[in-house]
């Protein structure tokens, strides 16, 4: 795999217009975390990993997360769904690897969870990859083992690994059929807002068999600002979309010695260098610009 860390703006194009956060990661959150750990080396059949976000630090990941669930393509599996989309919200950490092994994460975040808990409960969300064409899914090399070191690994890691690694290790080939009107790519969605923490439960006794009435204080976004979230949401999916691509740009031999190439990088430089339009329409800042308006008050 290539050394050199390439991102669409290295081939000229960034989309959108808002300014990136200063490690243009998930990790410029407050409070998340992110650790992975991978199996295998390219060109064996089996190459696989997990990837686990903690959305708040690991010491307060008891708090809940405000949630939602939205599905493009149901042909996937992530845990917890129908009770995150009932309470609304999550209180426990997130994890992604390939197809198979759902049974193999929830044990390892339940064995953390015991050892944490007091009042709260809730089903560990863990989402999957599918990757039958580079990976012998059946093998099942992902261990408890494993994945304990992903869930370390959230402590310390000060970038999330891009490119094959953690729950990203199946490759490409999650992509091959997206536009294609395939039903075999599952797109499953979770949001989650770390912006407002629930408050403890008061700890009294129940009268009659029934708790106290308690209310959380929050905050939410004034509706007709909320577009700037839409849009920073949007940008930020595809540039990552875009830079899982290029990142990947070395391809993959897998399973049997199926070979997937990467995208050709240079080749897209140079059209994207031909062909480009830049369009300022008078709504394109800077991020010096756009920081400065945010600091006044301006949506």
């Amino acid at each position: 795999m290539s050394t050199i860390r390439l991102t669409s703006k290295d081939i000229g194009y960034i989309p959108g217009q808002l300014p990136p956060g200063p490690k243009n990661s998930i990790l410029d959150v407050p409070g998340v975390h992110v650790g992975q750990n991978t199996v295998g080396k390219d060109g064996e059949d089996a190459r696989k990993g997990a990837t686990v976000i903690f959305p708040r630090h690991p010491d307060d990941i008891n708090i809940p997360c405000y949630a939602g669930l939205h599905t493009l393509n149901g042909n996937g599996e992530l845990t917890s769904s129908y009770q995150t989309k009932d309470w609304g919200y999550s209180n426990t950490e997130q994890s992604s690897k390939h197809s198979g092994n759902e049974c193999l994460t929830s044990p390892q975040k339940k064995e953390n969870r015991i050892k944490e808990i007091s009042h709260n409960y809730g089903t560990p969300i863990v989402g999957e990859t599918a990757d039958f064409i580079l990976n012998d899914i059946y093998s099942s090399p992902l261990t408890l083992e494993d994945v304990r070191p992903a869930f370390e690994n959230a402590l310390t890691q000060q970038e999330v690994q891009e490119d094959q690694y953690g729950g990203g290790a199946v490759g490409l080939s999650q992509f091959g059929g997206h536009g294609l009107g395939r039903n075999h790519s599952g797109d499953i969605i979770l949001a989650l807002s770390t912006g407002n923490k629930t408050n403890e439960l008061v700890d009294e006794p129940q009268v009659d068999g029934l708790s106290k009435i308690e209310a959380n204080d929050i905050k939410i976004i004034k509706n007709e600002s909320i577009e700037t979230l839409f849009r920073a949401a949007s940008e930020a999916t595809e540039e990552e979309i875009l830079n899982f691509m290029i990142v990947g740009r070395d391809g993959r031999t897998g399973f049997k010695g199926c070979r997937l190439e990467g995208l050709p990088v240079d080749r897209v430089r140079e059209l994207v260098k031909k062909y480009r339009v830049d369009i300022d329409d008078g709504s394109c800042l800077s991020s010096g610009e756009y920081l400065a308006l945010q600091n006044k008050g301006v949506q």
